[in-house]
C-alpha cells in the first residue's frame, strides 16, 4: 500500500488506463488493491464465479456492471475514496488466514 501511495503522487488516478509510461507500475499495484477491494465487498470467488464466465459474452464494461452493480467509472471514484483512508483501515480488507 505504501508503494501505491508513493506511485500515485505522479499519476492522476490510482487505476491508470495504460500499463506503459511512468504510471505503468501503479496500474499493476493499484489494480491488485482494486481486486482485493472488490473481493472484500463481493466475496473471494466473485471473479471466478461471476466476472470471468461472462466477460467475453458481455464485454468488459457490461460485465463489470452486471457483476458489481456499478460502472467502472463509479467504482474508480469509490476506490479513490477507499485509498484515502488510513492504511490500517485499508489493510483490514485483506483476508486473515
Amino acid at each position: 500500500m505504501k508503494l501505491v501511495q508513493r506511485l500515485k503522487q505522479g499519476c492522476s488516478s490510482y487505476l491508470p488506463d495504460a500499463y506503459g509510461g511512468e504510471c505503468g507500475q501503479l496500474a499493476y499495484e493499484g489494480g491488485a488493491w482494486a481486486v482485493a477491494y472488490l473481493m472484500h465487498k463481493f466475496g473471494e470467488d466473485v471473479l471466478l464465479r461471476s466476472f470471468h464466465p461472462n466477460v467475453q459474452r458481455l464485454g468488459w464494461e457490461q460485465c463489470f456492471q452486471k457483476t458489481f452493480g456499478q460502472s467502472s467509472n463509479d467504482f474508480r471514484a469509490e476506490f479513490a475514496v477507499f485509498m484515502q483512508k488510513p492504511i490500517a483501515e485499508q489493510l483490514e480488507i485483506l483476508p486473515k488466514y
